[in-house]
């Protein structure tokens, strides 16, 4: 993913960038990730998505961020940690912010957060000189956060944009939301959603048997295998539905 199209996608979520949206739906920790990779030679991109994060982050899904941050460079790690410390701190109580936070450890030695600052000894000097303890804690030197909460879009807007996270905001970013998101795309058991959600077997039973409960699901016997599919009238809402229209009551889905 290019840096326009990094720079796109987070048009499309709403956070303030004045460049085309992205067309395409955006995967919101996989767009995360690849920020953290251009984020120290691109400080607008860093406001924009740690401004985002602050006033969006119940659509986080803290769990499946964390996952993908193994094995990242250190620096990414450090750089994650700044992000989601200011986003923090912007927030207020953000219980998934806080729980991405835990993931990341600072890098050594200390240097510029920015590489334009780091590549002008003035700038270094001034942003040494003033640091502030929450980039100092990861290992960066950076004397001002330049957050534009004003310039992300209402979590209205983004829904409506973004069909994509809407089941986060009926479900919560949350396992069940991934499995519905799933099953919206391919019926599966609950072998296979474990294995491609990376979660133990005991969670996918328990968060399949809360939707199939709640009338998200129907659950069929193929042989030996219990096949779970997503009702079709959450599948024709989700996909098709604006998101002012009602959901359609889990009692009178068939």
């Amino acid at each position: 993913m290019t840096t326009t199209d990094v720079h796109a996608a987070w048009a499309r979520l709403g956070g303030g960038l004045s460049v085309p949206p992205a067309a395409r739906r955006v995967d919101l920790e996989d767009l995360i990730v690849r920020t953290l990779g251009k984020a120290r030679d691109d400080a607008r991109l860093f406001w924009v998505a740690a401004g985002w994060l602050a006033v969006h982050h119940n659509l986080l899904n803290a769990r499946r961020l964390a996952g993908m941050l193994r094995g990242r460079p250190d620096v990414e790690i450090a750089v994650a940690g700044a992000l989601f410390s200011v986003a923090r701190q912007a927030a207020g109580t953000a219980t998934s912010l806080a729980s991405v936070i835990k993931h990341c450890r600072p890098t050594q030695p200390l240097r510029p957060l920015f590489s334009v600052v780091e590549s002008n000894p003035v700038l270094t000097h001034k942003a040494k000189a003033g640091t502030l303890p929450i980039f100092a804690r990861w290992g960066f030197w950076q004397d001002d956060v330049s957050l534009r909460l004003d310039a992300v879009r209402p979590v209205r807007g983004v829904l409506a944009r973004c069909p994509e996270l809407r089941l986060r905001a009926l479900l919560g970013a949350t396992l069940e939301a991934e499995i519905v998101g799933f099953l919206a795309v391919l019926p599966a058991s609950v072998d296979d959603l474990s294995t491609i959600l990376d979660v133990t077997y005991a969670a996918g039973h328990a968060a399949a048997g809360q939707l199939v409960a709640r009338g998200f699901l129907t659950r069929t016997k193929e042989g030996r295998r219990q096949v779970l599919a997503l009702r079709p009238a959450w599948k024709e809402w989700l996909e098709a539905a604006p998101f002012a229209a009602p959901a359609p009551k889990a009692a009178a889905v068939g």
